[in-house]
């Protein structure tokens, strides 16, 4: 009697979670590439100062993120699953703006169910198939550290995190104010 529970409770385990899985034909070909988590002049599709993050693909083939598959969040690993992208063509070395203004829409872009906070944040883009996730890429950033609530990679989606002269909403990231890696 005592082994129904015990098997009930370990058929029930949480999901595995896998940072950076070699495996998983995305890692490395998708990244996060730019942040801005203090609201600026740049307006979202609703008219209003948004929070956003940029994701990049640093292939030369379009990658297709199927719906149901892809997820981002604002909690890092422990909740990565916090919002469910939509089915999104990202071409070769282009970016998708991802809004984070707490509209939960995906009509007229990508506006997630959260918003990001100046004091800092923990970034994922997670990847889930057949029961497996895994962590693609993952920016963690604070107020005053390095990198900062507004930082990009320049080179876009390969170089280090910089604060960048001006945020750069879906265009080529511009070399840096000043290097943001200790």
């Amino acid at each position: 009697m005592m082994l129904l529970p015990l098997f009930l409770a370990c058929a029930k385990g949480p999901e595995p979670v896998v940072h950076y899985a070699e495996n998983d034909p995305f890692t490395g070909k998708l990244v996060i590439n730019e942040v801005v988590a203090e609201k600026t002049m740049t307006l979202g599709e609703f008219g209003e100062p948004a929070d956003r993050f940029e994701l990049y693909n640093t292939g030369s083939e379009d990658l297709l993120l199927k719906e149901g598959e892809w997820f981002v969040s604002d909690a890092g690993p422990d909740d990565p699953k916090k919002f469910k992208l939509p089915e999104t063509l990202v071409p070769a070395r282009t970016t998708v703006l991802v809004w984070c203004d707490k509209v939960d829409d995906t009509s007229l872009g990508i506006h997630t169910n959260f918003a990001l906070a100046a004091s800092g944040e923990h970034i994922v883009l997670y990847h889930q198939v057949g029961g497996v996730g895994t962590v693609i890429d993952e920016v963690v950033f604070t107020k005053d550290g390095m990198p900062g609530p507004v930082c990009a990679r320049y080179p876009d989606g390969v170089g280090e995190w910089v604060v960048p002269k001006r945020s750069t909403p879906g265009a080529t990231n511009e070399p840096a104010r000043y290097a943001a890696t200790e």
